[in-house]
């Protein structure tokens, strides 16, 4: 009697999977105990995000305003084809059925029939052409709305719950990379023969813009990076106080091109109050460190994608990318994320793992420690912004200008 939902969206902790089976449940008259979920396998066509193109991406508070709608749909389909099937089995008038904890129920007799004898009848006959007029009302939502717990929250509050960076397959060695404290440093040189002494390395690989230290455990490799003596390119010529006094002045400069969000309207009287805000770079801080696993395929020419993601589809093009070849040679495994928060949507990590991994005849997963993550991760970018507002003489709000850069 179980009903599986194929859920396109990424375990973060929200709750998002759980939301998705919860619209299924609803529209269809399940039992949400009885629901579990399959992940979706990498097809944007198929299964991609309205709101994000058409692409399998979990981010921005889009995934359940995104499938609300096709996942009523299919609800509503299997609960039609349900009630249409147990009606022909009992005898019973369709219209005068309605399907609800996991039952096709008679309104007229009281009698009902529960899914798995419903599934046991043969190939239930699909209605098709489903529209907004097949949905249930709004008001007789049982389900949406609700708390139901999450299968695995004891396992999260116990320690016991499994994220990305958990899962390690035998055979699977562990590596950390070391990049440049400059941005923009590239590797000139590399003495790795300290690195290769230490007990538990097993490979040094050498990028363009940093060193992968690949051992049997995260300690050794942690160790044998520190080991390494490496020689940089210089830096490229960049500074926070440079980039505010640019952003400032952009402002200032009235030939500068500017694109208007929002006008409605002006006023011509001079503000009665200003006020500047300037936001620097700002780091995403997510409790599981950036990872993910690499594993060569079909004789080297795909690979094995798998680790804490927003993006399967990403994962997928970032991927193909360093291992120069075509995305469908892509395989791309999702793990539950221990907190995300947009930062796992572009997964650099996933080009750390396959560009470690593609000399070696073994999977790799790249860990990135939380440091390395505030000294070179991804950053929110930087802005300026002016607020200007004039009031009326009783102290009501007549205009408000807001300039960003």
């Amino acid at each position: 009697g179980q009903v599986q939902v194929v859920c396109p969206a990424q375990n973060l902790g929200q709750g998002a999977p759980l939301a998705l089976a919860m619209i299924v449940a609803e529209e269809m008259g399940a039992d949400i105990a009885k629901v579990t979920l399959i992940a979706a396998p990498r097809d944007s066509a198929t299964y991609g995000n309205p709101l994000f193109l058409g692409r399998m991406v979990t981010a921005d508070s889009k995934t359940t305003r995104g499938y609300y709608e096709p996942l009523r749909l299919a609800g509503a389909e299997a609960r039609l084809a349900l009630v249409e099937t147990a009606s022909r089995k009992m005898g019973w008038v369709a219209a005068k059925c309605r399907a609800e904890n996991h039952h096709v129920l008679n309104t007229v007799s009281g009698a009902k029939i529960s899914f798995s004898e419903i599934a046991t009848i043969g190939r239930l006959r699909m209605p098709g052409n489903i529209t907004a007029r097949d949905l249930k009302p709004t008001s007789d939502f049982s389900l949406l709305g609700t708390s139901p717990d999450k299968d695995d929250q004891n396992d999260i509050v116990t320690g016991r719950k499994r994220f990305g960076v958990d899962y390690r397959e035998e055979g699977t060695s562990i590596a950390v990379l070391l990049r440049s404290p400059h941005l923009g440093g590239l590797v000139i040189s590399v003495d790795d023969s300290a690195a290769k002494a230490i007990e538990g390395v097993e490979d040094v690989v050498v990028l363009e813009d940093g060193v992968g230290v690949v051992a049997s455990n995260t300690w050794s490799a942690l160790k044998g990076r520190a080991a390494l003596s490496v020689e940089w390119s210089a830096p490229d010529d960049f500074s926070s106080e440079t980039e505010r006094a640019k952003m400032t002045a952009a402002l200032e400069d009235a030939e500068q091109p500017r694109v208007s969000l929002r006008n409605a309207g002006s006023v011509t009287k001079a503000p009665d109050m200003t006020a500047e805000f300037y936001t620097p770079c700002l780091k995403h801080i997510i409790l599981e460190p950036l990872n993910a696993t690499a594993k060569g395929k079909n004789l080297g020419l795909g690979v094995e994608i798998s680790g804490s993601t927003q993006s399967p589809d990403l994962d997928m093009r970032f991927a193909a990318q360093t291992w120069k070849t075509a995305p469908f040679m892509i395989d791309v495994t999702g793990r539950p994320s221990g907190g995300a928060y947009g930062r796992r949507v572009l997964n650099d990590a996933v080009i750390d793992a396959a560009a470690v991994a593609k000399p070696l005849d073994r999977p790799v997963q790249v860990i990135r420690p939380m440091l390395d993550e505030l000294q070179r991760g991804q950053v929110r970018p930087a802005s300026f912004q002016r607020l200007a507002a004039s009031l009326s003489p009783d102290g009501n709000l007549l205009s408000w200008q807001h300039d960003i850069s």
